[in-house]
Order: structure tokens, then sequence, then C-alpha cells
């Protein structure tokens, strides 16, 4: 918008975990002195042990109201995770916009998990079993994985939540941190390479070929 010379009041609501969080920053900042009808407003959830001196906390009703005034008479984008999006409409719908005037960006659906049917047979023994295994060390919990799941599969079916949007490796919304073991990832678009190096994965990419630890 700033690059057409949008003429109108154009403001950016940003919410972040912690200041290292914010992508752009300087970009952002010099686009805010560069354009005077361009107002960048961030919060940060958590924003202990920090510099941090700007807003606080989870965007709520109040922030929203505080941040953008007149704000039921703006055409609104939201982009982010699904669970972010749709908090975020039922605020806005909370304080009176129109869900006409709500627009929101989605890679798309989460692809259908089909599994395949098999006969059914004797449960294998503890000596025939060799799937590997991926322990979530947040979540304190140890679980299987087959070769065709991927890491954000495996914390699903085990209601362990891991941050995602897009599942085909391009938001980078799902980036967790490898403590152990080894993956492999079809897509890994989202990853800086030194991100690579020190052992961030994509879970919705990334697949055992040994037993994992997950910072999860």
């Amino acid at each position: 918008m700033t690059a057409h010379c949008w003429k109108k009041e154009i403001y950016f609501i940003f919410g972040v975990r912690k200041p290292e969080d914010i992508i752009f920053r300087e970009e952002l900042a010099y686009l805010e002195k560069r354009h005077a009808n361009l107002r960048v407003w961030i919060t940060v959830s958590q924003p202990e042990s920090t510099n941090w001196e700007g807003p606080t906390g989870r965007l709520s009703a109040e922030s929203l109201n505080e941040a953008v005034p007149n704000i039921q008479q703006r055409l609104i984008h939201i982009c982010g995770p699904g669970p972010m999006m749709d908090g975020t409409k039922q605020l806005l719908l909370s304080i009176g916009v129109p869900q006409e005037q709500i627009k929101m960006e989605a890679f798309g659906p989460p692809p259908e998990k089909v599994k395949p049917a098999t006969p059914a047979k004797a449960a294998p023994t503890p000596e025939t079993v060799d799937s590997p295994s991926v322990e979530f060390t947040l979540s304190e919990k140890a679980v299987p994985i087959s070769a065709d799941q991927t890491v954000l599969e495996a914390a699903e079916d085990n209601n362990i939540e891991i941050d995602n949007s897009c599942r085909a490796g391009s938001c980078g919304a799902c980036k967790v941190k490898m403590l152990a073991g080894e993956v492999e990832m079809e897509v890994e678009d989202a990853l800086e390479e030194d991100e690579k190096t020190s052992g961030v994965i994509l879970a919705c990419q990334a697949k055992a070929k040994s037993d994992l630890k997950i910072e999860a």
C-alpha cells in the first residue's frame, strides 16, 4: 500500500510473543517515518526479561479500540495462524465491526488426512516394533511416530499444541527446535540457513529417521 502511495490511513497491528519475533522491524520503522498516514502498533505478549517498552499482552477488544480509532468503519485484513485469525475475527465482531468488512488471508485448509485401510492382524510384540519415537520435552510426553507421519501430525494425535498454518513448509508458523535425532523434510522453504544448522525444523514437514527429542 505504501509502495503504491496509498493516501488514506493505514493501521498495521502486529502481535508477537517476544520483541525478537518482530519481523521486518527496521523496515516497518522506516516506512512509518516516511509515510505520515501509516501507524504501526506492535504488542508483545511475553515481554518479561526484555527491554520492551511498548504495548503488552495479547490482542483484545480494548487494545484494538485503542490502536485503531473508529475501527468499526475500517476495512480489515487479517493474516496469521488459523486460531489467531479466528480469535481476532471474533474480537472484531464483538466490538461492532461488520462481518463484510473483515477479510482473512489463508494458505489453504489442512490437507485431509487419509489413513489407508489395513487388514486386521495381531498386535506386534515389543521385539518386532521398529518404529521411532518422539519425545516432546515441554509437554513431557513420549509417543511413537510412524514413517508416514510428520512431527506435527504426531503432536496433534496426542493433544500437543504446535502452531501451524499453511502445512506446506512455506509460512514457518510450525518451526520447532529439534534437540536430538534426525528428520527428513520434503519442503523447507521457510527455514533460514542458520536455523537449519541450529536444529530448527518445520513440524509440518519433518518425518522421523530416528528417535527424536522436540522442544514442544
